[in-house]
This record gives structure tokens, sequence and C-alpha cells, in this order.
């Protein structure tokens, strides 16, 4: 066996062709061709004679023989290891690879906020990113604040014209389905229960669309140093659209620039000449009967404020297409659509329980759903024609229970055949 480049073996085949060529029987020996075999046995011990490669013809070599003349000849290099790291022209440090390199919220942050951002896990944004542009818009429509700073990852600030006073608004849209919006106005400015009238918002629990679920309001002020702060959630444009809070953000805008009376009020709101108004049920609504005040005093509420916004849920799931109305102190009331009267009365600052009372015509009989129910269900007359059904509920779970809609779907069916 011959070994070594193409040239040595071509080389090979030019010394032994000759020879090869002048003896052929000592070439055919030579190459391990049969010839005549000895009888002997040979002893265990003895040794093979060697072969001697250098007289032994290469064919391949032979076949080489005019490539190798018709081709040029180069000198190929030799690879040196130690070139490799030897400094040339250009090179970097891995560290310096990237350093003038903007990350996308610094090239271009209104494009990052508006179109490209991603969450905190990388993943896609699913607020509606019109929130962010309206309310940005109408801000910077507002003379007066600085330039809106865009080059920070997750946090879009608009602030006065001097950095020292603070920020007006922070928002943070890093969340998935959420625009965090943060207002910071004089704590003078509004009350807390203004600034919650602001909007209203309902729970996740009550969002088809949202894949989060929880009875946290998604409305919240507080007090922090000489500012009072109020944080929406929205998830969509639509929820915050109202005249009612473009209005709101205009009077804050300028209270925080120092451009009005430090008393300025909401729109509709402090302007009535009412004071029944300024009641905290009819600027709170909703927020108001959830809230752990205006219960009898010296009385232990047995039940969550949380199964409020579960018991709503489950009037939209099983008879929605009505309205609620939040304007009583100790009641909410639910409309079913073209009615005046209320269907349902929810007492809501009792301490023994979350009071639902249907109000209906004579004549509906729960069935079998009556032993089924997770409470107790009480009925009792109503004058000469209707009927009042009960249910007291105690736990977060039980306006939850399949039975408790089924009865809502079908006593609100009853209650909208009979009227017919």
């Amino acid at each position: 066996m011959f070994s070594g480049t193409p040239e040595g073996l071509v080389e090979h085949a030019r010394r032994t062709q000759p020879a090869a060529a002048d003896n052929p029987q000592d070439a055919a020996a030579n190459n391990g061709k049969k010839g005549t075999r000895t009888k002997s046995r040979k002893s265990k011990n003895s040794k093979s004679p060697q072969t001697d490669t250098a007289t032994l013809r290469s064919h391949t070599g032979e076949a080489l023989l005019p490539l190798m003349k018709a081709v040029d000849y180069v000198e190929r290099q030799t690879y040196k290891l130690e070139e490799l790291h030897k400094t040339q022209e250009g090179d970097l440090e891995l560290e310096q690879i990237g350093r003038d390199t903007l990350l996308p919220w610094q090239a271009d942050g209104r494009r990052w906020h508006t179109r490209d951002s991603l969450d905190r896990s990388g993943q896609s944004i699913r607020w509606e990113r019109q929130l962010l542009v309206k309310v940005v818009e109408a801000l910077e429509n507002i003379e007066g604040f600085a330039p809106t700073q865009w080059e920070s990852r997750s946090i879009v600030e608009v602030s006065g014209p001097v950095k020292s006073r603070g920020w007006f608004l922070h928002a943070i849209t890093a969340e998935t389905w959420l625009l965090k919006l943060k207002f910071r106005v004089p704590r003078r400015s509004f009350t807390k229960a203004q600034l919650l009238a602001v909007v209203e918002l309902p729970t996740l629990n009550q969002l088809q669309e949202v894949e989060l679920y929880g009875n946290e309001p998604r409305v919240k002020a507080k007090a922090t140093g000489a500012w009072m702060e109020l944080e929406l959630q929205p998830h969509s444009l639509a929820e915050i659209d109202t005249p009612q809070f473009w209005n709101w953000l205009q009077t804050a805008a300028a209270a925080f620039l120092g451009k009005t009376s430090p008393t300025v009020e909401i729109v509709g709101a402090a302007d009535s000449a009412d004071p029944k108004q300024q009641l905290p049920w009819r600027v709170l609504k909703q927020r108001w009967h959830s809230l752990r005040k205006g219960f009898p005093p010296g009385r232990t509420v047995v039940w969550p404020a949380e199964t409020l916004s579960v018991f709503i849920q489950a009037v939209h799931q099983s008879a929605g297409g009505g309205k609620w109305r939040w304007d009583e102190q100790t009641t909410a009331r639910y409309c079913l659509p073209g009615e005046s009267e209320p269907w349902i009365v929810l007492h809501t600052k009792r301490p023994e329980g979350l009071i639902a009372v249907l109000t209906g015509p004579k004549g509906y009989d729960p069935g079998d759903l009556k032993d089924a129910l997770p409470v107790k269900l009480q009925i009792t007359s109503r004058g000469d024609d209707e009927e009042q059904l009960q249910l007291a509920f105690t736990e977060l779970q039980q306006p939850r229970d399949s039975v408790v809609k089924r009865l809502l779907a079908r006593h609100k069916e009853f209650v909208s055949r009979t009227k017919v």
C-alpha cells in the first residue's frame, strides 16, 4: 500500500512503470498474481517475507500521469495555527460588538411602543395599541408639556417642562393584556372619589376577550406625597373613549401644569349645584357597592366583597342584555331590556350576605332546581299578581354555580314570556 500525496504517487508510478514493461513476469509476481504454491507447511513461528513496495506497480499513479502533466502546478500554502491568533486590521474585541447599535426603543421609540413592542416574556401585545396613541396625541396637543419620552423599553413618560417637577403620565406598555396608565395630579385638584369616577371598567372576570381572571378593580386611586395618582388598566380604546374621560384629561393636565385653579373639578360632578350628587354611591357607583363601607355599625360582614362581581358576571352570562343602576346607597337594580321596573334588586350592604331578590309574575315553578341550589331559595308573594325569589350568597363560589345560572335564565324567560 502506498501512502503519500498525489504528486508522490505519480512519481512512484513513473519509476516503476518502465521496470514493469521490461519484465512482465516479474511485474506480475510483484503485483501479487498467483504463482506455483509449495506444498511444504510453514512453521507457526516462521515469518512471511516482507514485500518491497518500492518495486510495486501503481495503476492509479499511471492513470494520473497524463492528468498531472496537463495541469499547472501550484504550491499549496501550509496552514499555520499561530497565524489565526495574530491581530489583524479591523479586528474587534467581543465586548465591542453591537456597542454602537441602538435598541429598537432607542432607534424609534414611538414605533416600538405603538407597533412593535413585546411583553415581558417576549410575546405579542394583546391590548389595543390605539389606546396609547390616542392618549399621547391628546396630551401632545396641550401646550406646556415636554416632548414625550419614548426611549424606555416598557414606559412612555409625559412630564412638564421642568423634569424635576415630576411626571404627569407613565404608560406601562409591557403588560400582555392591559395597558397601565398612571396619571399624577396635585393632591387638592381632585378627591379620591372623583378620580375613581373618571371611567368605569368592569373586572377581568366580566371580560370575555381577555385571558386573565380576577375581581380586582381596574381603576385605582391613591395619595403619593404631594400628588394624587390615578391608575387605569384598560384593554381597549372603547373602555375609556368617553367625553367624561377626555374632559377629565384636559382639566387634569391643566391642574398639573398649574394653568388653572388647583380646585378644578371633574366636569359634570363637582360643578353640580345639587349636594346629593356628591354622595359617594352616586360618584363611585358600582365601586361603592363593592367597598366594605356603608354597613350597619357593629355588625360583622360574613361574605367576601368579590361575591358582588361574581354575581354580576353570572347575571350577564345567563340573562344578559339588561342594564344596572348603581345610584342608591344600599341596593343595585337590574332592569331587563325595555323595562323600567327592576327584575333584580341586589342588597349590597347587608352583613349576613349578598341578597338578590328576583321579582316576577306569580306561577313560576323552579322544579328540581330548588333542591340543587347551593343556597336556600325563599319564595314570597308580593301583592295579588307578583312574587319574589330571594337568594342570599355568603361564599364566593355560590353565584358561580351552574344551577344558579340556570335559575336566572329560566326565571328571566318566564318573566319575558308572561309579559308578552
